[in-house]
């Protein structure tokens, strides 16, 4: 039993060193396939590595010749910029050169020109103001010798006025009528050698009444020869107030030259020359000299009991609101002047200086 027993031991410990020995040759064989597939890997890629390898060499190369080729482009490329740029800039310059030369000699053309111009001008201004100072020189004059006349005019107009006096009433007058005088007259007045003034309403009545004393003293009329004399004298309109006596009884010179004095007094006048000084403007073809004088004379009368200063200012606002040129009148009221004598003075010089200019716009043309 013991033998059989060690046999069966023996038996199992050699059946487990066969079966040991199976494993062992089969790991070999699988160590052995391991290997060789390992082998076989490590050989394809060692052999991809290679393959790897060169083409990064191929392609570093490629890589190497591009930047060759780039580099040399680039250089080649600048090269050929720079010279394009220098061309460029040697062509801009040489145009600019020649610009500059071109609008150099228009500028020198030009200023030649405008040299010649202003010099033209400047020959023609020195020819007008060497006129002009001779018109003021004239102007001056003309000025001067107006003050001394003015300045004389008084004593002249009344000459004038006495020698109209002496002057007066050397024809005779018509026979007055029996309608005139009332039937208890002393006498029938012969005044065959009579000749008083004639009064219409248009004229001063202080005027007709100092040629009519005058007349009457020269003459030496009597009362009935005065009232013939009066009547005879009052034409046109200023007969109507010889309507206002109703009777003939109260026909007496005092009576008429009082209605007269009354109706046509100084009062009548002054409105009259107001209202004519107010509307007064220049007349065509009328000189502003002759303006001047007619607008001093309106203004004398009416103010005449007037201060000077406020003469002098109403003297020129008519002056120049009655002026036909619009240019002197726009000038008069830009430059005003502070007397009548240098507005008269400056509006003439001014109409001269226009009339020398060209033709002009009156203010009172439609």
């Amino acid at each position: 039993m013991e033998a059989r027993g060690e046999n069966s031991e023996t038996y199992e410990f050699s059946d487990m060193v066969s079966k040991n020995d199976n494993e062992l040759q089969a790991l070999a064989v699988f160590d052995n396939e391991t290997r060789t597939a390992v082998s076989m890997g490590m050989t394809t890629l060692l052999s991809a590595i290679a393959g790897v390898q060169e083409s990064l060499i191929q392609n570093t190369a490629q890589v190497d010749d591009i930047q060759q080729r780039i580099a040399d482009d680039i250089v080649k490329n600048s090269a050929q910029l720079k010279e394009r740029v220098q061309d460029s800039a040697t062509l801009l310059e040489e145009r600019i050169q020649q610009n500059a030369l071109v609008m150099g000699e228009r500028a020198y053309a030009d200023l030649a020109k405008w040299r010649l111009n202003l010099s033209v001008h400047l020959k023609k201004l020195e020819e007008r103001l060497l006129h002009i100072e001779a018109i003021n020189g004239q102007l001056s004059a003309r000025q001067e010798k107006l003050e001394r006349d003015c300045q004389k005019s008084h004593p002249k107009v009344e000459n004038e006025i006495q020698a109209t006096d002496r002057n007066v009433n050397r024809h005779s007058i018509n026979v007055c009528g029996n309608e005139i005088l009332d039937n208890n007259l002393p006498k029938v007045v012969n005044t065959s050698h009579l000749s008083p003034p004639i009064f219409d309403g248009t004229m001063p009545i202080s005027i007709f009444k100092l040629q009519f004393e005058m007349s009457v003293k020269l003459y030496k009329w009597n009362d009935v020869e005065k009232l013939a004399a009066l009547v005879l004298a009052i034409k046109g309109p200023a007969t109507a107030i010889l309507q206002t006596f109703a009777n003939m009884t109260d026909l007496n010179y005092e009576a008429v030259m009082g209605e007269l004095e009354r109706r046509y007094g100084s009062e009548h006048w002054r409105q009259i020359n107001n209202m004519q000084l107010v509307n007064r403007v220049q007349k065509p073809n009328e000189t502003i000299l002759d303006y001047a004088n007619d607008i001093e004379r309106l203004s004398n009368l009416v103010y005449a009991n007037s201060s000077k200063d406020l003469l002098e200012t109403i003297k020129i606002e008519s002056f120049i609101r009655g002026l036909r040129d619009c240019e002197i009148k726009l000038a008069m009221y830009s430059m005003p002047k502070s007397t009548f004598m240098e507005t008269l003075s400056y509006a003439i010089t001014r109409k001269v200086a226009l009339d020398l200019a060209g033709p002009k716009l009156n203010c009172n043309d439609n």
